[in-house]
């Protein structure tokens, strides 16, 4: 099956869309233009499209009652809004996905992977189960805090990962993080923090390749991954 075929089966496939609630969509979205190169579009009820080339890369939008933080849209057959055992939200949307394992190759400044960070696996079964997925535990020595929860169609033995989920010994709260395609994730950290963010971790190397993970300046966490040759970096196929 070619990357850009999607798989004939119920499951989640891949995301239809990243939302960003923030307090301040104007200021936030100009954060990531300066640092992802992204292309701005602004809408009459405050939100902001930031697109990369012809693809959506995320919408940010004013938090209003709604906790700020990362919304994930998913792509598929019925309409509905998830929320998990921990609070944590997402969304189903019908439509194509725009990104993930079966979309092509993430781009400069593009979504690459999206992962839930907590402090427990023991709601795995809520979004498996919501969501049509497997979890996949990879053989990473040394590793037990990362899950993988995908979708395995018909006709295919892989396992291909649309979200993760990384257990983290002292999480801030539970949330869904999302991941940006960079070409060198030493610089962009680097101008990160120059445009007033602040880089929490790395660059590293992590499972899912060399990441650091950065708060912008109205709290909004998010990754950099370098140069990912699919969805989710090396845990891709």
């Amino acid at each position: 099956m070619s990357q850009t075929e999607e798989p004939d089966n119920a499951a989640v496939r891949g995301v239809r869309r990243i939302e960003l609630r923030t307090t301040n969509p104007t200021a936030a979205a100009e954060h990531y233009e300066d640092l992802l190169g992204w292309s701005l579009l602004f809408s009459g009820d405050g939100s902001v499209g930031g697109w990369v080339g012809d693809r959506l890369a995320t919408v940010l939008r004013p938090a209003g009652d709604q906790p700020t933080g990362w919304h994930v849209v998913f792509g598929g057959s019925e309409s509905r809004t998830l929320t998990g055992p921990d609070g944590v939200t997402a969304s189903v949307d019908t439509g194509r996905p725009q990104h993930g394992p079966w979309a092509p190759r993430p781009r400069h400044g593009e979504p690459c992977w999206v992962e839930l960070s907590t402090g427990s696996d023991d709601h795995d079964q809520y979004w498996t189960g919501q969501l049509g997925w497997r979890v996949h535990h990879p053989e990473v020595p040394g590793e037990q805090r990362f899950a993988l929860f995908g979708a395995d169609p018909t006709g295919e033995d892989v396992h291909r990962p649309v979200a993760g989920r990384m257990r983290e010994a002292d999480p801030a709260g539970a949330a869904w993080i999302c991941y940006f395609a960079v070409a060198d994730v030493a610089a962009a950290a680097k101008l990160a923090t120059e445009l007033g963010g602040t880089v929490a971790f790395g660059p590293a190397e992590l499972p899912a390749g060399l990441v650091a993970t950065v708060t912008d300046p109205l709290g909004g966490r998010y990754a950099l991954l370098q140069d990912p040759t699919g969805w989710g970096g090396n845990w891709s196929i």
